[in-house]
């Protein structure tokens, strides 16, 4: 306990420069600052034995082999807390880096910090060549003051890789990326609020074939909300994109995003977000066409019983292309979970999704030309028995269609895994 307590007390004088914000010339109180609580440092591993039916992902000739796949890592909160308190993905064909963000408005006292660290690494038993070894920095720090102002800072590294099938040659390419952001929120009395946010996304592949997709964006955002009840607000917002590819500059760009949304927590059963809007994107140079297109983002969290929910997304965005041959694609996706708690130590989930890209312009692959669009389709089942608080075993399958106008890029994929997680 003495060397958790000792981890603690190094991420708090990381966290003194933030605290002296709050009341200058003021002794603070620790306590009172932290909510009386410690530092948690929990360690985690997982390990799984998964099984692919078509590691490359092709349309014809698919190979099937079995892997291993070891999952270590560590995460820290102040205050204390056993709950997960970042919870975010990135993409790297995302102008910006960031998806759909379910940002659920949740409270938090007023310090919050987070740090954690994860690798996924995977070994196949014979096609050693889909061999990864991907890694995770996520960092948070949000802090409150009294008058209604409210500070937060985020870094996410990735070492990661794209899958088989993707991108311009379909091969396994590994990259790095980070985000680093940061937002400051203010409460204008009971009705109002404003919050502006600035995020710095950088992609960099390793390959030097694929350099052509390095790119930097600088994202600026700002928001009014306007609370109609305690359970409801509406919002409007306004994105910038400036995107800045290393190579490919003719894909530079700047996207201009206007948006309205409607955000509500009815009850304790349903809590949800939608916005919809109009992006404009303007290329760098004179002899590419300006595109406007329709946006929306939605998610929403029903609680059918106090064992069941439904979770739903769907979205609608203009992404970055994945290939040398396209300006953009046009991307729309939608996915279903159902979860179920069986007992109070099972937890079954099962999910679909379909997901339609068009990709913008003349698509050339393999000596022909023409107009590109892939629909996919995806399925999950996930049953999660957790025996202990520390110790866990999950079983799930996950099934993947892609159907593309270029036929060679289509297939199916089942992956099966089964694994073991002890955590603290």
């Amino acid at each position: 306990m003495k060397k958790y307590t000792a981890l603690a007390s190094l991420v708090l004088s990381l966290a003194v420069p933030f605290v002296g914000l709050a009341d200058e010339g003021k002794e603070t109180d620790v306590d009172d600052l932290f909510g009386g609580g410690g530092g948690y440092f929990h360690p985690y591993v997982t390990t799984a034995g998964m099984y692919d039916d078509n590691v490359y992902r092709t349309a014809a000739d698919e190979v099937g082999d079995y892997a291993t796949v070891l999952s270590p890592g560590i995460w820290m909160a102040l205050p204390g807390t056993r709950e997960r308190k970042l919870n975010l993905s990135t993409s790297t064909l995302t102008p910006g880096g960031l998806g759909i963000v379910e940002d659920r408005g949740e409270s938090f006292q007023r310090f919050q910090g987070f740090l954690h660290y994860g690798a996924d690494l995977t070994r196949f038993q014979e096609e050693d060549s889909n061999d990864t070894d991907d890694q995770r920095i996520d960092a948070l720090l949000q802090y409150s003051l009294k008058g209604g102002l409210t500070f937060e800072v985020l870094d996410m590294y990735l070492d990661g890789h794209d899958e088989r099938g993707e991108g311009a040659f379909g091969d396994l390419d590994t990259w790095k990326s980070n985000l680093l952001g940061g937002r400051v929120t203010y409460d204008l009395g009971s009705r109002f609020r404003v919050r502006g946010e600035y995020g710095h996304f950088t992609v960099s592949y390793d390959d030097e074939d694929n350099s052509y997709l390095d790119r930097i964006d600088d994202k600026y955002s700002t928001y009014l909300y306007y609370k109609l009840s305690g359970k409801s607000s509406i919002f409007a917002e306004y994105d910038l994109v400036d995107i800045s590819y290393d190579q490919s500059t003719d894909l530079d760009s700047e996207e201009h995003t206007i948006w309205g949304g409607f955000r509500w927590r009815l009850s304790e059963k349903t809590i949800g977000e939608i916005k919809a809007g109009h992006l404009t994107k303007k290329y760098s140079l004179d002899s590419m066409d300006e595109q406007g297109d329709f946006v929306v983002k939605g998610w929403l969290d029903y609680a059918l019983t106090g064992k069941s929910k439904i979770r739903l997304t769907a979205a609608r965005t203009v992404e970055e292309p994945d290939a040398n041959t396209s300006q953009a694609t046009v991307f729309n996706q939608a996915k279903t979970a159902f979860i179920h708690d069986l007992t109070a130590k099972i937890q079954t989930t099962a999910e679909v999704g379909y997901g339609k890209t068009t990709y913008e312009g003349e698509y050339y692959y393999d000596g022909v030309s023409g107009e590109r669009e892939d629909e996919k389709y995806s399925g999950r089942l996930l049953i999660d028995y957790r025996i202990q608080d520390w110790l866990g075993v999950k079983a799930s399958y996950i099934y993947l269609d892609r159907q593309s106008s270029f036929s060679d890029l289509s297939y199916t994929d089942n992956r099966f895994l089964l694994s073991l997680s002890l955590a603290m």
